[in-house]
């Protein structure tokens, strides 16, 4: 049987195109970590805005995400209330979690009132007030991406 010029199929062969090919995807991985041509944090950035909302095209990713942030968050917040298990401290626990998790929402103040007493008697942690200003950011900038989507999809032109 006739093989075409330049056309290696030996084992050898093999092994040294698997090693080419191993070799241009670890450049490329390389070069997109370091920001060949663009700053690491575009890349980061670019990377975060394709895995959150798949450039602006699609919804499903970021209200995905937005939802799943509210579970973590709920759970994170958990860690730190007042181990109660009853239907009264997981409603107290779902209205504050949503009370961080949509920071223009008007709640009621005295719905949120209870439930901070119910989950925090004596008086809420430090580190529920840093969750807190770290759930407000991600919520915030995944609603931003909800309301992007929605824009590029009914704009005209």
């Amino acid at each position: 049987m006739m093989r075409p010029a330049g056309v290696d199929n030996t084992q050898a062969g093999r092994t040294a195109a698997n090693t080419a090919w191993l070799r241009r995807i670890a450049t490329s991985l390389w070069s997109a970590l370091r920001g060949v041509g663009h700053p690491f944090v575009w890349t980061v950035l670019t990377i975060l805005y394709r895995a959150l909302s798949d450039f602006g095209r699609s919804v499903v990713l970021p209200t995905f995400w937005f939802l799943a942030s509210i579970i973590a968050f709920g759970v994170w917040y958990g860690t730190y209330a007042t181990p109660v298990c009853s239907m009264k401290a997981a409603n107290a626990l779902a209205i504050f979690t949503l009370a961080k998790s949509i920071p223009f929402a008007s709640f009621s103040g005295k719905a949120v009132e209870d439930s901070v007493g119910i989950l925090f008697p004596d008086k809420i942690p430090l580190a529920v007030h840093t969750i807190g200003l770290l759930n407000g950011l991600v919520s915030a900038v995944l609603l931003f991406l909800i309301v992007f989507v929605v824009r590029n999809r009914f704009r005209i032109g």
